[in-house]
């Protein structure tokens, strides 16, 4: 299979011979279709097909001199409902592959995500690093999370005042964060203290209680991967079921909130374990795709 992640969008079995017959749907009834030209008879070609709602794959190879594509790679895409606003951004290159790194504004976050429109920035690769180093130039960042393993949980019970007090501490972080971008040394200092204070409540709690009923949510890179993977565990605030119209299978389509992060994430229904539902917990390591306009 050319990428694992497939199984996501509703490719639980591929074999060699459904990965062709994947490629030349593409090729033949694309909804998109990009080009670019290295040097006198090399032509790069990217396909876009959609494959249900918000959900599609892209074949990507170069055009020889027969006609015919060659050393295509088939991947799936996945679009998200919400537009990342970011404060900045910058483009790394990872083995040929263009990653685009930035800070989340509400949380401080750096969460990088792998390029699916790589023919723009192959076009111009200059101008487009200048435009993602100066964010007034980009359109839009649309950024969505693809995932093969996940596991419901329970959310963690909180009284009404508990409720009440995290909602206050929420509006307290961002604040601080935000001041403290704007050159507030105070703020910077509070920040630092707040910090250091919550980071040592959870670590006395975690002495004595199991570590899934302390934390609420984490946002963690997984070291293992190299292909900008997360661990993730965050409230599920919308869920829906999307139909892969090739394959007939059903994916899971939701928000997650994972410490303030709000990620959509796109599940193969076989791959969840438990009966999400909005308001619940899901635990899940997930692919970071998306593109920049």
């Amino acid at each position: 299979m050319d990428d694992l992640y497939l199984r996501a969008i509703g490719f639980s079995e591929l074999d060699d011979e459904d990965v062709s017959m994947l490629k030349d749907l593409a090729v033949k009834s694309f909804d998109k279709r990009c080009t670019l030209g290295l040097g006198r008879d090399k032509i790069v070609l990217e396909y876009h097909k959609s494959l249900g709602y918000g959900i599609g794959i892209i074949v990507r190879g170069i055009l020889n001199n027969k006609e015919e594509l060659i050393g295509s790679k088939l991947e799936p895409y996945a679009l998200s409902d919400e537009i990342i606003d970011v404060a900045e951004c910058f483009v790394e290159c990872t083995d040929g592959m263009p990653i685009i790194i930035f800070e989340h504004t509400d949380t401080d976050n750096e969460i990088a995500f792998s390029l699916q429109n790589i023919l723009d920035y192959s076009k111009d690769v200059k101008g487009f690093q200048q435009r993602c180093r100066d964010c007034r130039h980009i359109k839009k960042i649309n950024m969505a999370a693809i995932s093969i393993w996940a596991t419901v949980l329970l959310p963690i019970e909180k009284k009404p005042e508990q409720q009440k007090v995290a909602k206050e501490e929420s509006v307290y972080y961002k604040t601080l964060l935000t001041n403290s971008r704007a050159g507030d040394k105070v703020a910077t200092q509070q920040l630092a203290v707040y910090e250091e204070e919550s980071f040592e409540i959870i670590r006395n709690r975690l002495e004595k209680e199991d570590v899934l009923s302390v934390i609420d949510s984490y946002f963690l890179p997984y070291e293992q991967s190299d292909d900008f993977s997360y661990d993730i565990l965050g409230e599920i605030e919308t869920l829906n079921v999307v139909s892969n119209d090739q394959s007939g299978e059903e994916v899971y389509k939701m928000q997650i909130n994972a410490v303030g992060i709000k990620l959509q994430l796109y599940i193969n229904k076989y791959d969840v374990l438990g009966k999400p539902s909005v308001g619940m917990r899901l635990m899940a390591n997930c692919k970071l795709i998306g593109q920049v306009q």
